[in-house]
Formats: C-alpha cells, sequence, structure tokens
C-alpha cells in the first residue's frame, strides 16, 4: 500500500535538504558519535564542571564529594529589597573582618582543584595566617567597645571531605568565648551565607570578589559597617565619631596625593599589579557614570559603610558586581575594587545631588523644564554673591577631619580634563579657590534642565565643580546645604535634602600606619618596637613576606609587639629579642708603641 502525502506539504527528499546545510556544517554531520561524545565532556569539564559548582556529582573520588550545597539566607534580598539609608538618628555599629586561614589542609584541597583556572595568581602571602585576626579582635574588645557586634566573613567548605563543620572557625575563638563575656561579642559567617550565587561562585579565594558581596552580609541593614582586612588592627582608643556621625555623615580617609588614572577605554587586567588593575577599573566605570576624572586613593584603613548604600551601589553596576563575583581568583578578568568604589559613590552622589536639586529647583525657578534667559542670568548673580561672602567655610578640624561635603566637592577641577584641580589636602578654603563658570562652555545650546544637569555634572565636570564651589563661598561658613534652603523660592517637598542628606561625608586625618612585613630581621623589628611604643589609631601590618623560612620569625615578633600594645593574655611574655638586643661593642686594643 503506498504512503499518503498531505496535498499542503511539499515532498523533500533527505539528500536535497542535505545539500542545502552550508559545507562547514555538513563536516560535523559526519562526525561520529563517539568524536561529539569527546567532546561534550571535555566542554563540560572545562567550563560547566569549575563554574556551576558540579564537582560534587561528577567527581569520582568519595573523598572529594559533597552534595549539601547551602543557600543564602535570602539570596535575592540585596537586590530587589534594598532598603533606604537614613542618615539622622543614633546608629549601632559593627566591625566586618573578612579572614582566611590559607594553612588549613581543607583549604589548600580545595585551592588545589581550581588553581588551573589562574595558576599565574596562586600567590601563598594572598592566603597565608600569621595570626592577626585574633589581635584584630582584641584590638577592638579594649579599644572599640561601643561596638555592637564583631562579624567575621570566612570560607566554607565544599567539594571537599569535611566531616561535621559548615566551615573555617578560628581555633582561638571557644578560647575567647570563654574568657569573661567579651564585649562586643563575635559572629562568624561563611560566604555561602552571604553570597547571592553561591553554586557559580564559591569557592573563591579573590578578595575582591568577597567585598564585592559585603551588602549582601545578613542582620547589618541598620548598622554602620565598620570594614577591616584581617591585617588591620587599633592602636588606641576610638569613638564612633572618627566612622561616622549624623552630623557630618561618613568620614573616609582617602590620600589627596596618590591618584588613581582616568581612562577613555577599559584598562588593562595585568594580574602582577596587586590591587592596581581594580582600581583602574573601578574608576573607569566610575567615570562612566560621574565624568571621567582622577580619584583619589582610599587609604588602607578602616572604611565606614552602610548596607543599604552598598545595595545602591551594586545595582547601579549590576553587571560589574557579578561578574565580579564569580571571579574565584584575581586576574580572571576586570574586578571591581568595592572598597574605592563605595567611597567615592558617596562623594559623587553628593555632588550629583546637590547639582539636581540646583537645577531643579533653583535655576528652573517656574518648574516648567526649560531654562530660560532669566533664568540663567540667575548663575551669573550667584557669582556676583558669592566674591561679595567669600566665606571661609564651615569648621572642619574636629575629629581629625579635613573636609566636609558642605563646603562642595573635595577635588575641584580647574579644567574640563581635570588635569589639574583644587585638592582638600593642600588647606585651601572655598573663599580661595579660583574658578570661572562660564556661559558659552558650562551652558549648552539645548536650554532643558535635564540637559544642563547632564552637561555640569558629567560632561564638562569643571563647571559642575565651580558651581559648588561658588555656592559654598556664597553661603559664607552655613555650607551649601543651607544655601540651597534660603534661595529655593518654590515650594518643594516637606524633606528637600533628603536626598543630599543620604550622602554627607567627612574626609579624616585619622592617624595610620602601615608596615610591610618582608623579612625577619633587625629592620623589621626595630620598625615594629617603634610603633608599639607610639601606636597609631589604625595599624596595618601587610603581609609581603617574600622568604618562606622568614614566616615563624615574623609570627614570633608579632606576638611581642601585640603584647607590647596589652592584646595579648597576661601569661605572654613581654620579652626582647636575643638576636636583635643591643649589645655593646668590644673596645678595640690599644696598641702600644715599644719601640
Amino acid at each position: 500500500m503506498e504512503k499518503q502525502v498531505s496535498p499542503l506539504l511539499p515532498t523533500v527528499s533527505k539528500t536535497a535538504v542535505y545539500r542545502k546545510i552550508p559545507a562547514s556544517y555538513r563536516y560535523h554531520m559526519r562526525l561520529p558519535i563517539w568524536r561529539t561524545l569527546a567532546l561534550l565532556l571535555v566542554l563540560v569539564n572545562t567550563y560547566a564542571i569549575p563554574r556551576c559548582g558540579l564537582y560534587s556529582f561528577f567527581n569520582t573520588q568519595p573523598a572529594m564529594r559533597n552534595s549539601q550545597y547551602r543557600q543564602p539566607a535570602n539570596p535575592t534580598e540585596s537586590i530587589t529589597q534594598q532598603r533606604e539609608f537614613t542618615p539622622s538618628g543614633q546608629k549601632s555599629f559593627t566591625a566586618v573582618i573578612t579572614w582566611v586561614n590559607g594553612s588549613d589542609p581543607l583549604h589548600q584541597q580545595m585551592r588545589s582543584i581550581y588553581v588551573r583556572e589562574a595558576p599565574h595568581v596562586n600567590m601563598v602571602n594572598r592566603f597565608r595566617d600569621l595570626g592577626e585576626l585574633k589581635h584584630t579582635v582584641r584590638s577592638l574588645q579594649k579599644f572599640a567597645s561601643w561596638i555592637k557586634e564583631i562579624v567575621i566573613l570566612t570560607s566554607d567548605y565544599r567539594h571537599v571531605d569535611h566531616g561535621p563543620g559548615r566551615g573555617q572557625v578560628p581555633i582561638w575563638l571557644a578560647e575567647l568565648s570563654s574568657e569573661n563575656e567579651p564585649v562586643p561579642p563575635v559572629r562568624v559567617i561563611h560566604h555561602d551565607e552571604f553570597f547571592t550565587n553561591p553554586r557559580g561562585s564559591l569557592p573563591t579565594f579573590n578578595s575582591l570578589a568577597i567585598e564585592s558581596q559585603l551588602g549582601n552580609v545578613p542582620g547589618l541593614d541598620e548598622d554602620i559597617m565598620l570594614y577591616f582586612n584581617d591585617d588591620t588592627a587599633v592602636g588606641h582608643a576610638l569613638q564612633p565619631s572618627d566612622f561616622y556621625s549624623p552630623e557630618s555623615g561618613f568620614a573616609f580617609a582617602i590620600q589627596s596625593d596618590l591618584q588613581i588614572s582616568a581612562f577613555d577605554r577599559p584598562p588593562s587586567i595585568e594580574s602582577s599589579q596587586g590591587e592596581w588593575p581594580a582600581l583602574d577599573w573601578s574608576n573607569y566605570l566610575l567615570s562612566q557614570r560621574f565624568g571621567k576624572r582622577r580619584r583619589g586613593y582610599v587609604a588602607h584603613s578602616v572604611k565606614a559603610f552602610a548596607t543599604p548604600l552598598l545595595q545602591e551601589l551594586a545595582s547601579a553596576f549590576p553587571s560589574a558586581f557579578r561578574q565580579t563575583s564569580h571571579h574565584r581568583f584575581r586576574g580572571m578578568g576586570h574586578d571591581i575594587h568595592t572598597p574605592f568604589m563605595a567611597v567615592h559613590y558617596v562623594l559623587e552622589m553628593h555632588r550629583e545631588s546637590v547639582l539636581k536639586y540646583f537645577v531643579n529647583n533653583m535655576l528652573d525657578e517656574n518648574g516648567d523644564g526649560i531654562v530660560d534667559d532669566r533664568e540663567v542670568e540667575a548663575l551669573l548673580k550667584l557669582s556676583r554673591d558669592a566674591d561679595l561672602v567669600k566665606g571661609n567655610g564651615i569648621p572642619v578640624r574636629e575629629h581629625g577631619r579635613t573636609w566636609d561635603s558642605r563646603n562642595g566637592y573635595p577635588h575641584m577641577a580647574v579644567q574640563p580634563e581635570a588635569g589639574n584641580a583644587w585638592t582638600y589636602s593642600d588647606g585651601t578654603p572655598p573663599s580661595l579657590r579660583q574658578c570661572s563658570f562660564s556661559l558659552d562652555v558650562c551652558v549648552p545650546s539645548v536650554r532643558s534642565a535635564q540637559a544642563i544637569l547632564h552637561h555640569i555634572s558629567r560632561e564638562h565636570i569643571a563647571c559642575g565643580d565651580c558651581l559648588l564651589n561658588t555656592m559654598a563661598r556664597a553661603s559664607g561658613e552655613a555650607g551649601v546645604d543651607s544655601y540651597l534652603l534660603q534661595h529655593t523660592k518654590r515650594n518643594v517637598s516637606s524633606n528637600p535634602l533628603a536626598e543630599i542628606s543620604k550622602y554627607k561625608y567627612s574626609l579624616t586625618s585619622l592617624s595610620l600606619s602601615f608596615l610591610k612585613l618582608e623579612n625577619d630581621d633587625c629592620a623589621t623589628w626595630r620598625s615594629m618596637e617603634l610603633l608599639a611604643a607610639n601606636p597609631t589609631a589604625i595599624i596595618c601590618l601587610n603581609d609581603d613576606i617574600y622568604r618562606a623560612g622568614a614566616v615563624n620569625g615574623i609570627k614570633s615578633m608579632l606576638e611581642v609587639f601585640f603584647a607590647r600594645l596589652g592584646l595579648t593574655n597576661e601569661g605572654v611574655a613581654i620579652k626582647e629579642f636575643d638576636a636583635c638586643a643591643p649589645r655593646s661593642r668590644p673596645r678595640r686594643p690599644i696598641l702600644k708603641d715599644f719601640s
């Protein structure tokens, strides 16, 4: 019986279909099944297993199985349910410390699984534990007991047979807890409790990836976060206002003499340069959003953040944060530097909020969205008023502060390319800063309020900086905020400066010591002796040990150093290193002439 063919469908032979396929594709159709399977296996092993966290299903070694993946408590809360930061009212403070013990055999076992993804960045000193964390915690309990809680962020175990433990826990923590109820208390949070995508991101050996997830740490929504690296300790008593106050906002430490370059195109990711590729990339992203300029290096010190602002930052640059969280090692792609971005995001958002308020509520006086010639004349009047007042700015020396956001932008660009600038650190008050607000340059031909705002805030940053400086001079010693309130003629919201207040900040000169630990020689010990005798507020002891034989010697030095700061138990002896103890030199024999 002949097969019936539908009259609606044309009859096409398999040969005809095959001939219509391009020749380059026909070759792959002839591949034997075993070649196809082999190719598929290579792709899965190269990409799917390491990047999607599938080792527990494919690894055939019993000791490496671990199918118990844990999800964070609220993996999407940080982005989809982010909260608004309210600067008013009393704030609690939580110290957050990132820590890893690279000497842990389980951590080394995990690292060996993934090291082939980036073998060139597997530097031992990035994971080595010199015992600093214990003294960091004790320094906080001694010199900053007003802190509500200390949170330690550390690695969870996965893809290794780890027994009952969830992840790394400092071995001395039980000893610390057995003491007389330490204040503040210590809590350990593992990476899988706050990473938004633990399956695709963990385990991670990249501190930049961990920092990209700081906004997701649970339980800190209402607190001011004081972010520490585990090589940072407190040297003497500190106050909450050293880091944040409702009046002045966040206190940041920025080195004006060390600038991050501005780029027109994405910079290199050369991994041998430490944190600088991440700083360059972060400044490139900030310049794309807020205008191209060089920005000051954020000091290697304690940083004050708020969880809602970190979440807001992640929402502003979602792709960059997501990509960084997936890089298990540095150098696998463009990484962001979250602390640098967070600090400068606050500076830039305060600047943008002031300019936005001025353009929308003062320059566009009638609120029609168009700035006419009469309203443009108000800019010239503002400049004349500023020349008459010439205020010196609000006092900023309290608590070691060197600049306040009410004085405008700290690094005022003089030229559009930001080739030079008035910087806060030279002590020049707003009244003596010189700039010229040219209508030809600073007011675009399109007179819409939004076009002018975009023009002065992003395209010609020198115009926006000069406008801020002009308002600061015209305000006398009241500050930019007061000037905006006094000169707003039309009705605005009940809390018109709410957005500006959210980004208040000051720049601080809190004393800081940064000591590179390179070798266990007497020169290193003498530097530590001097620092112990005159400790600064913040002490950073950076691991730059290049000789493995020096590790134990430096550990011994650190024990004595922290003992001299009073950060060890009473049973620890405060001793001198015999090898470095000063000795009187033997006198040369006197040679007499018996001739």
